[in-house]
């Protein structure tokens, strides 16, 4: 007996299985839900999951609810029954109300009572509805299952057709009703119904009659080219000819005191099974197996309905329970009873896998954890020496010992098999090596009271890791001496170091480095866009590097990279330990174990899908339509809201966004915000990826108004108008030009005109006929000389005058000679009175140019009528000319006695004087912006001869 019970302790003994559980996602209100109790599942057409609830519709892309009730139009919140027409339409089957169909987002209530239906299915447009109906059966005392049809035909009567399996209808109902003795149709998921009619099954393309040995049909459902019959305790599949190539039964009979059941059949040709108040059932490897308990339901929370999806994801409605999804069957989880679940290592042994939860040690199989009893009462793992499997840190009394079957178990965390043969044990401050059966101490030349994490042999040498630091060491006259440090090392914690080829593989913190030949080659902080947490430990595997994190694991290979996390295939973010068995890879977390297959990761995860139809301005929210946004000038900030669906791993999702051909920038989940819009055409670039997928991309095409003060029809505006007030002030200024011209022709020729009367004026009848009585006076006298003289002078002055007429200006020195010429000849009239001429500022007469014959008009106004009456002969005329700046000054004064107390002014000089105010006043308008002013005022010699003075300013051109 004692021998029989140190066996059991040494080889071990099963004491308890411990469940497994399959990857599922749980979804209730908390995550917007309308309510917790569903009643059926569909797909739309472009793939969202449709629930109908007990609390109105909703449609769930994987992140979000969108729900609608009463308010929104549907005639009952008790949705029971759904179904997709071909044109994308929804059929919704209120509880105890009417039919309706959903079309866009307006619900047309139909005449059809919905009663408590379950299926709907259509068939050469006609109308079929299932209901269930239970009720107590005195004969059994239980519920009885009715199942009943009604057919829905344009312009005739409804036609019911009642599945009484069991009689007890055919008692209590007599009238308007067929009893039938299969079911009238089938429906699975999305497929084409199956109608059976007089034991016949009908499809668009199948008509086989029933084999008479298979007894009342509760579903049918079409299996690649087969069918599958499924009875009140088996289901059958038949080929197409009618032959039965098995039968296999059921693991309760349908009518067995169940209120429901559902059939379904997924894309792996699994066939799901739901019997209320028994559980949920999956048939898969020629076996029944409970599923309801592996996603954490009991027999007695009842399921109301199954549903496969296009991608192949199992959806489960609960009854008060919320929405469950597998998505993947063959992900397993598995999970301890004692709630103890930090899976640290594993090993392979006898073509199993063994992990250990630090406490316990378990066989992996596929029904669950098979404990077994081990000696080992303290904290221990698993691991591998010289490939063979052994159990570390055991208690000291075991070291070096068997602790199941052959598998010896060691004191120490770590081992390392040397090349030598010698084994090398560490894990704590100190060393051992294994020589010979016999276990020692190696004692450091330098002890720092360090912890040894890891030592790897590399170039003939000990590559120590303590952490904060790498140093190499030998060992020699049996102490480890340290002789350098590893250059260029991390300065963070140093998690793990892994050889792999030439390549070493250094974990430092949040980063992977890769060293050659002691060189830094390579360092990686994430993976498909997720950044690695803490690195726990690397796992090098053929041409991958598999890396645990407290955020995942994570795959680096050049085939492709992956992530794993609970948000897809892991109990839990924070991966410990992996093993790769056969296909299978084993992942053991914080809590619970995973099992999946390696196919699985070699397919890219599906891309989610995303669109987006509603959008908010600056608050105000607008519709988006063909993916085209309108935005007015004003508008600054957008915020789109997208509608992604994803129902692989969604909080593995990543989303980003760019303006133009900007940088891409990430956005959140829910919502993404544009500010500072700029006016125009643009385009914006969304993508939106699943860790494990390719990127989906969607572009909207948007358009920002200009201001008004910014729009082509503005600047043509401006232009027209511009060009309009352009084209009037040039007219204008053409029309004052040419005005400016004509009145410069008329005045120029006016000019002319006063010229020419300035001319008449100075060459006035009197003057010529008084020089010609001076020069007869001369000749009869007999002063020939100065009648020739005279003459002559006259010649010249008149010569002078008529060759100077024509010019409108002339040099200063020709009029001061053309005056003194004149004067002389009024000297010799009359008789010599002085006559002077002053210049002042004047360096060089022949450049000053003065308006024509403006001066002897005066000249002759002085000797005529100021000092030709003198008697005393002492007649003065005084001529000033003075230049300041641009403004010339021309004085003439005399003597005399002045305009004003002479009357005898005659209408000849009193005309050239009006002549030369004229042409100073048409100068004045011809040149505005120039002088031309005429002052006449006495002298003021004294108070008989009072002089008088004139003063002519004049702008010179």
């Amino acid at each position: 007996m004692i021998k029989l019970v140190i066996f059991l302790l040494v080889s071990g003994v099963q004491i308890l299985w411990a469940q497994n559980r399959i990857f599922y996602h749980h979804y209730t209100t908390d995550e917007g839900l309308p309510s917790n109790t569903i009643y059926d599942i569909k797909e739309s057409p472009d793939g969202v999951i449709t629930l109908g609830t007990d609390n109105g519709l909703t449609f769930f892309n994987g992140q979000n609810f969108r729900n609608y009730n009463i308010q929104d139009g549907l005639d009952k919140p008790f949705i029971i029954a759904l179904r997709y027409e071909s044109n994308g339409d929804l059929l919704i089957g209120n509880y105890m109300g009417k039919l309706q169909r959903m079309r866009g987002n307006r619900f047309i209530t139909l005449p059809e009572n919905c009663e408590s239906i379950n299926e709907i299915a259509f068939r050469n447009k006609q109308l079929f509805l299932k209901s269930f109906d239970n009720n107590y059966n005195p004969a059994t005392k239980g519920g009885t299952l009715g199942i009943f049809y009604r057919n829905f035909i344009t312009e005739k009567p409804i036609q019911n057709y009642s599945f009484d399996y069991s009689g007890f209808y055919k008692k209590q109902i007599s009238s308007n009703i067929t009893f039938v003795k299969d079911a009238v149709f089938s429906v699975n998921n999305q497929q084409e119904a199956i109608f059976i009619e007089n034991r016949v099954i009908k499809t668009s393309r199948i008509s086989l009659k029933i084999p008479d040995e298979i007894p009342s049909v509760f579903k049918a459902i079409k299996k690649d080219n087969n069918i599958l019959l499924f009875t009140n305790t088996l289901f059958c599949e038949v080929d197409l000819s009618g032959k039965i190539i098995s039968k296999t039964k059921l693991p309760f009979p349908i009518i067995n005191d169940t209120h429901r059941f559902h059939i379904n059949l997924d894309q792996k040709g699994r066939i799901w099974l739901n019997l209320q108040t028994k559980g949920l059932f999956v048939f898969t490897e020629n076996k029944w197996i409970r599923v309801n308990e592996k996603i954490g339901l009991k027999d007695n929370q009842n399921i109301n309905n199954i549903f496969c999806d296009s991608k192949g994801k199992i959806w489960i409605a609960t009854h008060e329970n919320g929405l469950y999804c597998i998505p993947n069957f063959d992900i397993n989880f598995y999970f301890t009873d004692s709630n103890l679940n930090f899976f640290n290592s594993f090993f392979e042994y006898q073509n199993a896998v063994f992990t250990s939860n630090r406490y316990r040690f378990y066989r992996i199989e596929k029904e669950g954890l098979k404990e077994i009893t081990i000696p080992v009462k303290n904290e221990f793992n698993l691991s591998t020496l010289n490939r063979q499997p052994v159990f570390q840190r055991v208690s000291p009394d075991l070291q070096n010992t068997h602790i199941y079957k052959n598998i010896k178990g060691y004191l120490d965390e770590k081992s390392l098999s040397l090349k030598d043969g010698r084994i090398l044990f560490f894990g704590s401050r100190e060393i051992r090596i294994l020589e010979n059966g016999k276990t020692r101490n190696i004692p450091l030349k330098e002890p720092k009271n360090e912890k040894f994490y890891q030592i790897i042999e590399y170039k003939d040498q000990w590559l120590c890791n303590v952490g904060n630091r790498l140093f190499f060491a030998q060992l020699k006259n049996e102490t480890l001496i340290e002789k350098s440090s590893f250059p260029n090392h991390p300065k963070g914690f140093i998690s793990d170091i892994q050889l792999k080829n030439n390549t070493l593989l250094i974990a430092e913190n949040n980063q992977l480095h890769f060293f050659n030949n002691e060189k830094l080659i390579r360092t990686i902080s994430g993976i498909n866009g997720i950044r690695l947490d803490i690195i726990n430990a690397i796992f090098p595997r053929n041409n991958e590097i598999w890396i645990a994190c407290v955020n995942g694991l994570f795959r680096f290979s050049e085939k492709g990279n992956v992530v794993i996390n609970k948000y897809n295939f892991l109990p839990d973010n924070d991966v410990q330990s992996v093993l790769f068995f056969r296909d299978f890879l084993f992942a053991g977390t914080k809590n619970g174990l995973a099992k999946l297959n390696l196919r699985f990761l070699e397919n890219k995860s599906a891309s989610p899908e995303i669109k987006i139809r509603k959008a908010s301005v600056d608050g105000r929210n607008i519709n988006i339509l063909n993916n085209f946004v309108q935005l007015q000038p004003d508008d600054n900030n957008l915020k789109l809201h997208p509608e992604i669906t994803n129902y692989e791993s969604p909080k593995n999702q990543l989303l980003e966004y760019r303006l133009d051909d900007g940088i891409w920038q990430k956005a959140s989940q829910n919502i993404l915000e544009v500010v500072a819009f700029p006016n125009g055409n643009h385009h914006l670039n969304i993508r939106v990826r699943d860790v494990n997928s390719d990127w989906n991309y969607l572009t909207l095409k948007i358009n920002k108004k200009y201001p008004f003060y910014m729009t082509v029809w503005f600047w043509a505006s401006v232009m027209l108008i511009l060009g309009a007030l352009i084209y009037y002030f040039m007219h204008q200024r053409i029309k004052k030009i040419r005005k400016k011209t004509e009145e410069e022709i008329a005045m120029n020729n006016k000019m002319v005109e006063l010229r020419q009367s300035a001319l008449s004026a100075m060459m006035n009848p009197h003057f010529v006929f008084n020089s010609l009585n001076a020069i007869q006076y001369f000749v009869n006298t007999r002063q020939h000389e100065l009648s020739g003289e005279y003459l002559a002078k006259l010649s010249r002055l008149v010569r002078l005058f008529l060759n100077q007429s024509s010019e409108p200006y002339i040099s200063l020195k020709d009029e001061i000679s053309r005056l003194k010429m004149y004067v002389e000849l009024e000297q010799l009239r009359f008789y010599p009175f002085a006559f002077n001429i002053e210049l002042n500022n004047i360096p060089d007469p022949e450049k000053i140019r003065i308006p024509n014959m403006m001066i002897q008009p005066f000249i002759e106004n002085a000797i005529i009528h100021g000092i030709s009456h003198l008697q005393e002969k002492d007649g003065q005329i005084a001529l000033h000319f003075k230049l300041t700046g641009e403004q010339f000054t021309i004085e003439i004064s005399d003597n005399g006695f002045g305009l004003q107390d002479n009357q005898n002014i005659s209408n000849h000089i009193s005309k050239g004087i009006v002549i030369i105010k004229e042409r100073l006043k048409a100068l004045s308008q011809l040149y505005p912006d120039k002088i031309f002013q005429l002052q006449e005022k006495p002298f003021a010699i004294n108070e008989i001869r009072k002089g008088h003075l004139v003063i002519l300013t004049i702008t010179l051109p």
